[in-house]
C-alpha cells in the first residue's frame, strides 16, 4: 500500500527533515569547537514532526514552539543564514542577537516564536487563535510541545479555552517519553497523552512521530478541520529523540539499549526507503539532494560566521517604545467643553464604551466581565452593547486570560484584561513576567505586545490576607512594563485612554476604595501623560510623594498641618514607570525633607526606589527621608487590626514632624 502523497510532498518532508538534521549537526561541531554561546537543545529524531506538521501549513499560518525550536523554526520556513547567525549571537539573526537558541522568532513566515518555559506557548496559541477567528483570517496556528508541558496548568487552561471558542488551533505534543530525565509513566497519570484532549471535548490522535507521513496526514486533517471551524485538535507524536535534552546530557537515566533502538526508527532513512519503494527518486537523486542541502548548511554556517556581533549599545533597542504622541493635558480645566461629575469606577465604564466604540480592535477580556460587570461595575452593560466576542466572559483561568491577551495583541489587537484581584497576579506570573514583558524584546521587535491588564488593588474591605494586596513593585521592577496608578476619576479616564495609544504592556491599578469617589470628568477626548506626576498641593517644608488611595490620605494631612505651621507639598506619580523623577527631586530640593506614603509593604518597594532615587539626585541636600507602609505582615481580617497595619494619617503626620523637627 502506498502513501498516497504525491511525489513534491514526499520530496518537501524529505528535504525538509535533511534541512534540520545536518544544522543541527553542524551546530553539534561548533559547540565542540567552542564557537557557539550559550547552552542549546536539539531535536535530532524528532524531525519528521517538525516537516509533517508544517507542511500541512500555508506561508501565512502561524507557528509557537518550545525551548527546543530549531527544527520548527526552519520547518515553517526561516533562511538558515539568520537562523545560524542568531545561535551565533550575531547582528543578522532573525532575532538580531536577542534571543538565541530558545527564543528564535522570524514573523515572516509566520513563525512566532520559540519559548523557554514549558508549556506557556500553549495559552499564546490560543490568543492567536483568538484573534485569527475575531479578525476572520482563515489561518491557523500551531502550537508545538513536549509530553513534559502537559502536566502544567498553562496547557490545561489553553486547551480548554481554544475548545470552549472552537478556535483555529492545534495542538502538538512531541512525546519523546521524556521531560529531562523524568520518564512520561513518573510524571503523567494516562499513557495515552491525546486521551486528555476528550475532556475538552476535541480530538486526540496519536501518531507515529517517526514517519513523517502519518504525522503529515493527522496534521493535514486537523489543520483542514480548525481552517474550516471545526475547532482544535490534540496530535500525539509519539517518538523518540536519539540525543539528551541539551547538549552535553550524558543521558545516564537512558537504558543503552533504548538509545540504540531509537537510532534504528531513524525517521530519515526511514523516508529514504519510503522514496525508493515508491520510484520517487533514485540513490544518484537522493546524494543530489543531500549534497544541495549540505551547500545550504555550510552556507549558512559561512554567512553566520562572517556576520558581525551587535554594538553593545543594541542591547537597549527593540524595547519599549516611546510614548504616543498626543494632546496632553494635566488637569480638567485645561481640557474645556462639556464635565459630568463621576465616580472613578463610571469614568472608567464611560471611557471603555467610548473606546470600544471607536476602535474594533479592542476586545475586554476577564471573569464575570460581561453579564456580571466585573465584581467592581466597571465593565457593566458593556457586553449588550458590544456583544461576547468584544466583552470576553473567560474560565477561572488567570494564565489563560493572559495567554489569550498576549497571543491576540500579536496579531494586531488592542485587549483589555480583567484581573479580579491585584491578589491573582501571581497565578499568572509567568505570563505576564515572562511572555509579555519579554516577548518583543527576545524576538528582535517582531511581535507586538501591546495589552493594558486592569485589576484592583488595596484593603480596607475586610478581605483578608489574599484579598488586600498592593503588589506594584514587582511590576516596576521588571523591565517591560507601563505601571499606572490613577487617584482621581479624572485622571483614571485619561490615563487609561493614554495606555490605550500606548504600544506597551500596560499595567493599570485601581484601588477598590476608590470606585465611589467622585470627581469632575470632561466628557471630550483628552490624554493625560504617562510619566507626569501631579502637584496635589504646593508646600514649603517637606514632600510628600503619595501613590492612588494614600494621597487622599496625604492631603488630609496636609490640611491639618497647616493649622500647625508646617507646610505640606503632596506630589501624586500617577503613574510608577514611567515615573516623573524630575518633579519629584525638584520638589524634594525644595523642600529638603521627604516623605513617601504607599499602601504596600516597605522592602524593595516603590517607596524605597522614590527615596533612592532623590538621594542620588540631592546628595547631600537631602535633610531627611522617611517611608510610611503598611506594617510587614499579611493582612488580617478584623477591622480593628487591619486598620493598624494600613498606612495612617497619624503616621504620616509623626513623619512629618519627625523630619520637620530635626
Amino acid at each position: 500500500m502506498g502513501s498516497g502523497l504525491t511525489s513534491r510532498e514526499l520530496l518537501g518532508l524529505y528535504r525538509t527533515m535533511l534541512r534540520i538534521r545536518l544544522f543541527e549537526e553542524a551546530l553539534e561541531n561548533l559547540i565542540h569547537r567552542m564557537v557557539l554561546p550559550g547552552f542549546f537543545h536539539l531535536s535530532i529524531g524528532q524531525e519528521a514532526v517538525a516537516a509533517g506538521v508544517c507542511l500541512a501549513l500555508r506561508r501565512e499560518d502561524y507557528v509557537v514552539s518550545t525551548h527546543r525550536c530549531h527544527g520548527h523554526c526552519i520547518a515553517k520556513g526561516t533562511p538558515l543564514r539568520s537562523v545560524m547567525a542568531e545561535l551565533l549571537g550575531r547582528r543578522d539573526g532573525c532575532c538580531r542577537g536577542k534571543g538565541g537558541s530558545m527564543h528564535l522568532s522570524c514573523m515572516e513566515v509566520g513563525f512566532v516564536g520559540g519559548n523557554g518555559i514549558v508549556g506557556a506557548n500553549v495559552p499564546i496559541a490560543t490568543g492567536i487563535a483568538y484573534a485569527i477567528k475575531y479578525l476572520g483570517l482563515g489561518r491557523v496556528v500551531v502550537s508545538f510541545f513536549g509530553d513534559g508541558a502537559v502536566n502544567t496548568g498553562a496547557f490545561h487552561e489553553g486547551m480548554n479555552m481554544a475548545s470552549l471558542w472552537r478556535l483555529p488551533v492545534v495542538f502538538v505534543c512531541e512525546n519523546n517519553e521524556y521531560a529531562i530525565s523524568t520518564h512520561v509513566s513518573r510524571s503523567t497519570s494516562v499513557r495515552e497523552i491525546a486521551v486528555r484532549a476528550r475532556a475538552y471535548g476535541m480530538p486526540g490522535v496519536v501518531v507515529d512521530g517517526m514517519d513523517a507521513v502519518d504525522v503529515y496526514r493527522a496534521a493535514r486533517e486537523a489543520v483542514e478541520r480548525a481552517r474550516g471551524g471545526g475547532g482544535p485538535t490534540l496530535i500525539e507524536a509519539r517518538g523518540c529523540r536519539m540525543v539528551g535534552s541539551y547538549v552535553g546530557d550524558a543521558q545516564e537515566y537512558r537504558p543503552r539499549e533504548e538509545v540504540e533502538e531509537c537510532r534504528k526508527r531513524d525517521p530519515i532513512p526511514r523516508m529514504e526507503e519510503l522514496l525508493a519503494s515508491e520510484g520517487v527518486i533514485d540513490e544518484e537523486g537522493l546524494k543530489r539532494i543531500r549534497e544541495e542541502v549540505e551547500g545550504e548548511v555550510r552556507d549558512a554556517v559561512d554567512y553566520a560566521l562572517k556576520s558581525p556581533f551587535p554594538r553593545p549599545e543594541e542591547a537597549l533597542s527593540d524595547f519599549m517604545p516611546g510614548p504616543p504622541d498626543l494632546p496632553y493635558v494635566s488637569s480638567p480645566e485645561e481640557v474645556g467643553g462639556d464635565v459630568r461629575e463621576m465616580s472613578y469606577r463610571e469614568a472608567l465604564n464611560y471611557t471603555l464604551r467610548e473606546e470600544m466604540g471607536r476602535d474594533p480592535r479592542i476586545f475586554l477580556v476577564g471573569e464575570d466581565i460581561g453579564y456580571h460587570g466585573g465584581d467592581f461595575g466597571v465593565t457593566k452593560g458593556l457586553i449588550h452593547e458590544f456583544g461576547e466576542w468584544r466583552v470576553r466572559d473567560t474560565p477561572i483561568s488567570e494564565s489563560g486570560i493572559i495567554g489569550v491577551a498576549l497571543g491576540s495583541s500579536m496579531l494586531g489587537l488592542k485587549p483589555i484584561a480583567e484581573i479580579m484581584f491585584m491578589d491573582f497576579i501571581g497565578v499568572c506570573m509567568d505570563q505576564l513576567m515572562n511572555q509579555v514583558a519579554k516577548l518583543r524584546y527576545m524576538y528582535g521587535g517582531q511581535v507586538r505586545t501591546s495589552l493594558i491588564v486592569r485589576t484592583a488593588y488595596g484593603a480596607g474591605i475586610q478581605a483578608a490576607a489574599q484579598h488586600s494586596q498592593s503588589l506594584e513593585a514587582l511590576f516596576t521592577h521588571i523591565p517591560g512594563f507601563r505601571v499606572v496608578m490613577p487617584s482621581t476619576p479624572f485622571d483614571a479616564r485619561g490615563l487609561l485612554k493614554t495606555a490605550i495609544r500606548d504600544e506597551n504592556p500596560v499595567i493599570f491599578l485601581e484601588h477598590k476604595l476608590l470606585y465611589d469617589v467622585k470627581g469632575p470628568v470632561p466628557l471630550t477626548d483628552y490624554y493625560v501623560p504617562l510619566g507626569k506626576a501631579a502637584v496635589r498641593r504646593e508646600g514649603e517644608d517637606v514632600t510628600v510623594v503619595a501613590t492612588g488611595l494614600m494621597v487622599y490620605k496625604a492631603l488630609k494631612v496636609a490640611e491639618r498641618l497647616k493649622e500647625e505651621g508646617v507646610s505640606v507639598e503632596v506630589i501624586d506619580p500617577r503613574t510608577l514607570n514611567p515615573l516623573d523623577r524630575e518633579a519629584i527631586a525638584a520638589s524634594a530640593e525644595k523642600t529638603g525633607r521627604l516623605v513617601v506614603v504607599q499602601e504596600a509593604w516597605p522592602k524593595c518597594s516603590f517607596a524605597s526606589e522614590v527615596v533612592a532615587i532623590v538621594a542620588e539626585e540631592l546628595g547631600g541636600r537631602l535633610k531627611g527621608a522617611a517611608r510610611v507602609t503598611s506594617l510587614e505582615v499579611p493582612t488580617p481580617f478584623s477591622p480593628s487590626m487591619e486598620e493598624y497595619v494600613l498606612p495612617s494619617e497619624g503616621r504620616i503626620i509623626a513623619a512629618v514632624k519627625r523630619l520637620t523637627r530635626s
